[in-house]
């Protein structure tokens, strides 16, 4: 397992780091803070460094990558499938649509070849605007996109418009502001996700509030 840590000052690198490592992640790669000229300091710190996913000098020895976003929960080992060479048969990179946003695929989960000529794409997009990585990356690979199916990437609206089911989730993705995602450490919310509640009306994994439970379940006996 591989983590991509970004250089920021809260929480100190070395904590994150023994926290990674007491948890079993045996590969931590740190790499510089990323600040697009144009965005907005504070509430975008440390949303940017998923150019550097693509950058295959960082990635040296691997053909194919599996990414999941540190806010979603592999709930299922049939994560295994991600796995299959067939995915990029013809295709560079795999994602699921973003139920947020159906015109764009979601970044949260991506199956992918690091490429050094798409890093460059990547990174001048993302250090020319001020938005998280998504619109970027969407750009980049218009037209080269394999589409995973939603289970892999269950998130937003996916569950209440009828595009995913919770039983077959296999990565639960906690979409929204931070507040409302599964992992964040409130004795309030925790409380209220213990009984299916928490997610972000607007962004968040509506209507499956049943995963919100089930998480907390798995916490609780971990």
């Amino acid at each position: 397992r591989f983590a991509l840590l970004e250089e920021l000052q809260n929480p100190p690198m070395g904590f994150v780091e023994n926290w990674l490592q007491s948890a079993g992640w045996d590969k931590l790669k740190e790499v510089p803070s990323l600040v697009p000229r144009n965005a907005v300091l504070g509430i975008n710190d440390g949303i940017h460094m998923k150019a550097m996913l693509f950058n295959d000098e960082i990635f040296a020895g691997y053909d194919r990558l599996v990414y999941i976003d540190s806010d979603a929960w592999v709930r299922s080992s049939k994560i295994a499938d991600l796995l299959d060479p067939s995915i990029l048969s013809s295709m560079p990179i795999a994602m699921t649509y973003d139920w947020n946003d159906p015109k764009m695929f979601n970044t949260g989960v991506m199956v992918y070849r690091p490429n050094r000529a798409m890093f460059h794409e990547v990174f001048g997009m993302v250090m020319a605007g001020w938005d998280h990585d998504q619109p970027s990356i969407n750009a980049a690979f218009e037209g080269q996109i394999a589409t995973l199916d939603p289970v892999f990437n269950v998130h937003g609206p996916a569950v209440s418009s009828g595009n995913a089911t919770a039983e077959d989730a296999v990565i639960v993705h906690f979409t929204g502001q931070v507040p409302s995602k599964g992992m964040f450490a409130d004795a309030d919310h925790l409380r209220s996700m213990r009984f299916g509640g928490g997610a972000d009306a607007s962004y968040g994994l509506v209507g499956a509030g049943c995963l919100y439970a089930e998480y907390f379940r798995w916490m609780a006996s971990a």
